[in-house]
């Protein structure tokens, strides 16, 4: 855990309500990663990989800070990615997330949001490396890159990844969790 972690915390925090977290992935972006999934999504797109997270239902309640804590106590990660539900539903949590990550850590940041980058605030440009936006469209599957349909847009704003690093490794993961449930994630190589 990086020194005097509480001096880097933003006088308000704010809380997230999340889906889930996977503590280390190679599935879902470059290097080993992990994974959060926001609580709650307007959007509903048909075909979603996942459904679960739509409703606004509280689910698990964190503070950025406590979140990257936890994370950086566990496997070492190069980043997170950051998928839902929606993000943006909860903008001052993700925006002080982003920011810790980056600034205290030193995490690479990948975001995946139903929003067109228009409807973004510039100010999260500064702490993404990667955004993934666009809604999901059951009948336009992605093959080849870490999206879930061809009409979502790459946008870079770093020099950390470009789009080959983005392609779909085939792979799969499959977690076996404390609960004796088992969780699927990543892309798995689809043949259209």
């Amino acid at each position: 855990m990086p020194e005097n972690i509480e001096q880097n915390v933003f006088k308000n925090r704010n809380l997230l309500n999340l889906a889930g977290i996977i503590q280390s992935s190679r599935s879902n972006g470059p290097g080993s990663r992990a994974v959060i999934f926001f609580q709650g999504c307007k959007f509903n797109c048909p075909g979603c990989y996942n459904p679960q997270t739509h409703s606004f239902k509280r689910n698990e309640i964190i503070s950025p800070v406590d979140l990257l804590i936890k994370l950086s106590e566990s496997n070492p990660i190069e980043g997170i990615t950051i998928s839902g539900g929606e993000p943006f539903e909860q903008k001052e949590g993700l925006y002080e997330l982003l920011k810790l990550s980056k600034e205290v850590y030193g995490y690479s940041n990948i975001v995946y949001t139903g929003n067109s980058k228009e409807e973004i605030e510039q100010k999260f440009f500064a702490y993404i490396d990667v955004l993934i936006e666009g809604r999901f469209e059951f009948e336009h599957p992605e093959k080849d890159y870490i999206r879930g349909s061809t009409n979502q847009r790459f946008h870079f704003f770093s020099n950390r990844y470009n789009k080959e690093d983005l392609k779909r490794n085939g792979d799969s993961e499959i977690i076996f969790l404390l609960d004796g449930s088992i969780m699927v994630t990543g892309f798995a190589k689809v043949e259209i």
